[in-house]
């Protein structure tokens, strides 16, 4: 049976589940460095990621400001941009002595009529439908997943995901809008466990809410809207096949239109409605 991402815990057991068909494979080590070049497209450095299995569940270790980053990503729609502290640094008179002048995510730039140079335009590294199918099911983990304590923002345009380390050692939070990234992370200097009953969604999570509670009052709900090359396909939740006549047991998936599951028709004659949150009180947003 197909293990689905969006239903298997909402991304974890899928970690599992390829780490298992890893293990499965004689000479897994073609996989475990496209999965590395893969990971180095978000920041992270060579040295960061481990060359073994455990790559696949999330080994990885970095800070905070790194992982924000990296899921800055996913909220942009595809662009990696570079972390600063400093914007402006000005001499006793007011006279800039220093600005930072980091590149700009602009998948809009043309739309929005945005003059920007090319040299100050951040690398597109995934797609923008990659980055709207990892924001959709992150945005479900929120909605009925380990996240869902992001509901008490009442927005409908917060995607997240929680992450706890072996023996509770780490606990993490990372979620984000279109405008805004957070990251909390609770942890000991000296690594150590935290203790039995610790986890993202309980350590972690509530400092992430505390902030953007505030971060994010006032300002409307953002996300990033549907981009070309994504179909919606009525799929059997059983199969992850298009159904066959008479299954009753299905569901609407998000596709890109180049990848469409198998035995799905080339010629898709039934589309779901694009999503608008303002009628629709389904799981998806």
């Amino acid at each position: 049976m197909p293990s689905q991402i969006r239903e298997n815990n909402f991304i974890s057991i899928a970690f599992e589940s390829w780490l298992a068909f890893l293990e499965k494979r004689r000479y897994p080590f073609e996989e475990i460095f496209a999965i590395k070049t893969f990971q180095l497209r978000f920041g992270f450095s060579r040295d960061e990621v481990p060359e073994n299995l455990s790559l696949a569940l999330g080994t990885t270790q970095v800070a905070p400001v790194e992982m924000a980053a990296a899921y800055s990503v996913f909220a942009n729609g595809g662009y990696r941009i570079e972390s600063y502290f400093i914007e402006r640094i000005e001499d006793p008179n007011g006279k800039a002595v220093y600005s930072a002048h980091p590149k700009v995510a602009c998948s809009d730039c043309a739309q929005t009529g945005a003059v920007v140079n090319d040299n100050d335009k951040a690398p597109a590294v995934i797609s923008p439908q990659n980055a709207f199918l990892m924001t959709d099911m992150m945005a479900e983990a929120v909605v009925r997943g380990t996240g869902y304590r992001a509901r008490v923002l009442s927005r409908r345009d917060i995607a997240g995901k929680t992450g706890t380390t072996q023996d509770g050692r780490d606990t993490w939070f990372c979620g984000f809008n279109a405008d805004m990234v957070g990251i909390a992370w609770v942890g000991f200097d000296q690594e150590r466990a935290l203790g039995s009953q610790e986890q993202g969604g309980a350590t972690a999570e509530p400092i992430w809410i505390d902030f953007m509670r505030e971060a994010l009052a006032g300002r409307p709900e953002h996300r990033l809207p549907q981009p070309p090359g994504i179909a919606s396909l009525r799929i059997s939740r059983t199969t992850g096949k298009a159904p066959r006549t008479g299954d009753s047991d299905t569901m609407f998936e998000f596709f890109m239109a180049d990848h469409l599951p198998e035995s799905a028709p080339a010629d898709i004659t039934e589309r779901e409605p694009a999503h608008d949150p303002e009628k629709s009180n389904d799981s998806l947003f």
